[in-house]
């Protein structure tokens, strides 16, 4: 199995957009981007979540997917025409990041649509994973929704900020 790690605070808006979705590149110094996977069922250090989540304490979530959607990611960075530079990099930034392997890393340029998800986990820097299911979001008001995740209410928000995309979560009701 493979598995695509992000934060509680993707995962509403993954479920309402009927899908995991190719990165956006947020700078002109990179091609397009795809939906990024891994081996490694912790997360590697090149993850938002595990590069960005620990000081945060954003809950980690763990989405199953089939490899057979996949292809190793230098396979892909071939099919996507990346260039020897682009490719150094990445490589570099994994590095500077504490990320020495790349071999467990497995990308798709396509849309994984939701209904090819094995699994969906969820776990907080203290907790153990668990099974979780989003059932529904409850609201949409003000870019925010309050959607419930592993028995507790969360709300999330999703804003764009210095050509960037940011997504706010956190536990309880809207600040």
């Amino acid at each position: 199995m493979l598995y695509h790690h992000t934060s509680l605070g993707h995962l509403p808006y993954i479920l309402m957009e009927g899908a995991l979705i190719p990165t956006i590149p947020q700078s002109d110094e990179w091609p397009a981007d795809f939906v990024w996977a891994t081996t490694d069922e912790r997360g590697d250090r090149t993850t938002g979540i595990c590069s960005h989540g620990r000081e945060k304490r954003l809950p980690h979530v763990r989405i199953g997917l089939k490899p057979d959607l996949f292809l190793p990611w230098i396979e892909q960075a071939d099919a996507a025409e990346w260039d020897m530079e682009t490719r150094r990099r990445l490589i570099e930034y994994a590095v500077a990041m504490g990320q020495h392997a790349t071999n467990g890393w497995y990308a798709c340029q396509e849309k994984v649509p939701v209904s090819e998800l094995l699994s969906i986990e969820m776990k907080t820097w203290t907790t153990p994973w668990q099974d979780i299911t989003l059932d529904k979001v409850l609201a949409v008001e003000d870019d925010a929704l309050t959607f419930e995740a592993g028995g507790r209410s969360w709300w999330a928000v999703r804003k764009l900020a210095d050509g960037r995309l940011h997504y706010i979560c956190k536990e309880g009701e809207i600040e």
